[in-house]
Parts: C-alpha cells; sequence; structure tokens
C-alpha cells in the first residue's frame, strides 16, 4: 500500500481532485472552505456539500474521476490517497 498527499487550488468550474487510477484508490479530502464534489458535469446544485474543517472519505474505482468546486473564490483542497499499488 502507499500513500500519497497533494493539495489543490480550485475555483468556480469543476476542477479534477486526483488522477484517474486503473486499480482504484481510497481518498481522504478536506478543504479550506465549502466545496462541492462529484462527476465532471458537478455544479453547487447538483454536488455533495463538504463544510470546511469537515473531511470524507471515498473509495474509487478503477478509472473514476472526483471533481470540485466552490460556489465563489478559491479553495486549497488536501487529498490524501492510499493507492492498492
Amino acid at each position: 500500500m502507499t500513500l500519497h498527499s497533494q493539495q489543490t487550488i480550485i475555483g468556480t468550474n469543476p476542477a479534477l481532485l486526483y488522477p484517474v487510477d486503473t486499480d482504484g484508490v481510497r481518498l481522504t479530502i478536506s478543504a479550506s472552505a465549502d466545496i462541492y464534489l462529484g462527476n465532471s458535469n458537478l455544479t453547487t446544485s447538483t454536488g455533495y456539500l463538504l463544510p470546511s474543517g469537515d473531511n470524507v472519505d471515498l473509495v474509487l474505482g478503477p478509472d473514476e474521476l472526483l471533481y470540485g468546486l466552490v460556489e465563489e473564490g478559491r479553495a486549497t483542497v488536501y487529498v490524501l490517497a492510499t493507492m492498492n499499488q
């Protein structure tokens, strides 16, 4: 098992939060502001709201992608990934 961490600055357009992984990956995500999570068609109306200061654990299957955006301004998104290989 391999750990990987990264920080990404996102804005009001959907931004990819973690590169595609062909084996699947477990992610822990938190952010400096309220963010919305979802697919590439993400909006503030359709996304999962992750409040600032909270975190969420997700398991992405092979080749699944996760996007994030903010309602206004920018936010730093913190991602900790546990990869299968």
